[in-house]
């Protein structure tokens, strides 16, 4: 285990070859450290559709995607790139009802 200037450290390895011994509770400490990070980034999405009080199979429908896209995009597994949409969805706003 290296020394190192209090909270300065090279990698992120190095910082939790500090405070975990077993290589295996380190891996374990990565992965759940980033279901964390794909949680909090499928947040803003989960809120907004039931803000508008829409289903998972609501916005599938909507963005011509299956619902485990759907599902995929609320659970912050994902990457945004063009091929996360169909190349065919042009998608617009549903119109307002009051």
């Amino acid at each position: 285990m290296n020394t190192h200037e209090a909270g300065v450290y090279d990698t992120p390895d190095d910082l939790l070859a500090e405070f975990f011994d077993d290589p295996a509770d380190r891996e374990g400490v990565k992965r759940e450290a980033e279901r964390l990070a794909a949680e909090e980034r499928g947040a803003p999405l989960v809120e907004l559709r039931e803000r508008a009080s829409a289903t998972r199979e609501d916005v599938a429908r909507r963005m011509s995607v299956e619902l485990t896209r759907v599902i995929s995009l609320e659970s912050g597994a994902f990457s945004l790139s063009p091929s996360t949409f169909p190349a065919s969805t042009s998608w617009r706003p549903a119109p307002r009802t009051s």
